[in-house]
């Protein structure tokens, strides 16, 4: 199944990954401001992004930030995304592919991955450790494990669910994307005990 990764990244993943994130952050905006419900106006920024060893369209960089229109406020707010894994350059989908390939029972090692999806071996085990310490034990999992009657920490097992609603696996993947792209509003990547800004 994860045989090949450009199974996944591909030109069709970042259309989908551009196409959502626009949903995403009108979605945000639409809401109006966390703090003083003022109407919400997009402040783009530009971000650095990888997605292993695809090449970037030019308007991959152009994040939907927002920013509150009220001057007594002007807080910023980070609409979800596919791209960008919270703070980090790398797209939600690498952490997702590198966790499934180690989930779903894979016995390759951490350097064979690190190269076939051209992530650096520190990155890797950080996002494990990110995995064990945190995703798995967020209010986002425990909901989704009970809509999806899962047992166990495992993100394989909802791959799993999602293609017995979609046999197509890249289908099944883009809604295991969109699945998880709650969890970055909910918790920040991050090293140790080091807990990034709330506005971020």
């Amino acid at each position: 199944m994860f045989k090949n990764h450009k199974l996944f990244l591909n030109a069709s993943f970042l259309e989908f990954a551009l196409k959502i994130d626009v949903e995403f952050a009108e979605t945000a905006r639409l809401k109006c401001c966390p703090h003083c419900n003022a109407p919400l106006h997009y402040a783009r920024y530009e971000r650095k992004g990888r997605v292993s060893d695809l090449s970037l369209p030019d308007n991959w960089g152009s994040f939907h930030g927002l920013c509150c229109s009220a001057e007594s406020c002007r807080k910023r707010v980070r609409p979800l995304s596919i791209r960008y894994a919270g703070r980090s350059p790398f797209s939600v989908a690498l952490y997702l592919l590198a966790e499934l390939i180690q989930s779903g029972g894979s016995k390759r090692s951490i350097i064979s991955i690190c190269k076939e999806l051209n992530i650096s071996e520190r990155t890797i085990r950080r996002w494990k450790f990110f995995w064990k310490k945190v995703y798995a034990k967020s209010i986002w999992w425990r909901k989704i494990a009970s809509i999806w009657m899962l047992s166990g920490h495992t993100l394989f097992q909802l791959w799993i669910s999602l293609m017995g609603v979609k046999i197509n696996l890249t289908d099944s993947f883009h809604d295991l994307l969109k699945y998880s792209a709650d969890i970055w509003g909910e918790i920040k990547l991050f090293v140790g005990d080091r807990i990034p800004a709330k506005d971020a």
